[in-house]
Parts: C-alpha cells; structure tokens; sequence
C-alpha cells in the first residue's frame, strides 16, 4: 500500500501522514531512491550559504601568476647523473652533446647553460647540466627528452617568480625524483627571469 496524495512527505508507509488522503493497492515495484543534495536538500538561503563554503574550501587556490600576463613562457630542464660513474657521466655527456647539435640543426630552441656540473651545485646535490627552453619548443623538447634520457633523472620546471614553488609543487620528473637542497632559492623573486633574451622568446617575445 502506498499514498497517492501526491503531497505526503512518506509515500512508501501504508500510514499516510495526511488525514484525508486516500490509500490505494499498487502492484508496482518501489523503487529506492537516494537522497541528493541537488534533489531533496532544502533550498534555503542559510542551506546555500552553507554549500558555497564547503565547496569553496574544495577548489584549488589561485596559483601564482608567472609573469603579468600570468603565462609561463621559459623552463628548465636539468638532466641529473653520478659523477663518479662512469656510465651515468657517459649518458650525460651524451645528452649535453646532442642537445647542441639539435639546437643548431633547427630541431627545436634549446640553449645547454655553459657550466657542466661534476659536483653539487646550489639546489642540485649531485651531477647536472641544465638546459634552458622557451614554450615555443617546449613540446619538441620534452618529447625527446622522454625518449633520449638513456635512465638519467630529468627535473623540469618552469621559470618563474617563485623559485621554490617552481622546483617542488610545480616541477615534474622523468625517472626517479633525485633530492633537492631548497635553502639557496628564493621564495619570491621581484621579476621573472628571463634569459637570453636576444632569441626573442619565451618572456623576452614580441607581444
């Protein structure tokens, strides 16, 4: 038995709440049904109120704007190996070298920073060589880099106000994350770095 006024709040009991309603047999299976906020919450200002906080509580925070326009336009990739193994030094050697060549055939921008590290340097705890790339080939470059790392460790990141962000919560690896020392970057920088900005890209392009 099940009401039909159509207003009863319980219309599965064979008790209706409402004295004048009018009871009749059915046949038909009931069918459970879940209770939604979207459906049977009641719609009250204080309810909705409600809502919105515990939904803005769930967003993500606003990320750090790169640059003024908010757009990261320059990475890192720092390509990491054991300077005391001779294979791991090898690969490196390896990618150092063809990066260059890349780069001056036109395959993609990349310019390999001068310094190749054979000991710890700043937030790097062991060997490493960095290899500067504007978003213009960033596509180009990460796709080789995923497939011509020969096992070392890539750290990429962007280049942006935020060191520190910028090496841990914003930073992806290829390989095995290697441990960073933080304690020489900068939580906040006064401008974007920009560098060679000669090429015209990355922060330095024509707007």
């Amino acid at each position: 038995m099940r009401c039909t006024c159509g207003t009863c709040c319980f219309p599965f009991l064979t008790i209706c709440k409402r004295p004048s309603a009018a009871i009749t047999p059915s046949t038909s299976k009931l069918t459970p049904r879940l209770l939604t906020t979207h459906d049977d919450a009641p719609h009250t200002p204080a309810v909705q109120a409600t809502a919105k906080m515990a939904a803005s509580e769930l967003l993500p925070t606003p990320r750090h704007p790169a640059a003024d326009d908010d757009e990261i336009k320059e990475f890192h990739f720092h390509t990491y190996f054991f300077q005391r193994n001779p294979h791991s030094l090898a690969a490196a050697q390896h990618i150092h070298a063809e990066i260059q060549r890349l780069n001056a055939s036109h395959r993609f921008t990349a310019r390999v920073y001068r310094t190749f590290n054979t000991a710890p340097v700043g937030p790097h705890t062991i060997g490493s060589f960095e290899t500067w790339v504007p978003r213009e080939s960033f596509h180009a470059v990460y796709d080789w880099f995923l497939r011509n790392r020969h096992g070392l460790s890539i750290l990429v990141h962007p280049l942006t106000r935020f060191e520190v962000r910028d090496h841990t919560e914003a930073a992806v690896w290829m390989g095995a994350a290697v441990p960073l020392d933080l304690a020489g970057l900068t939580e906040e920088l006064e401008e974007v770095p920009r560098q060679y900005p000669e090429l015209g890209l990355g922060y330095s392009a024509k707007k």
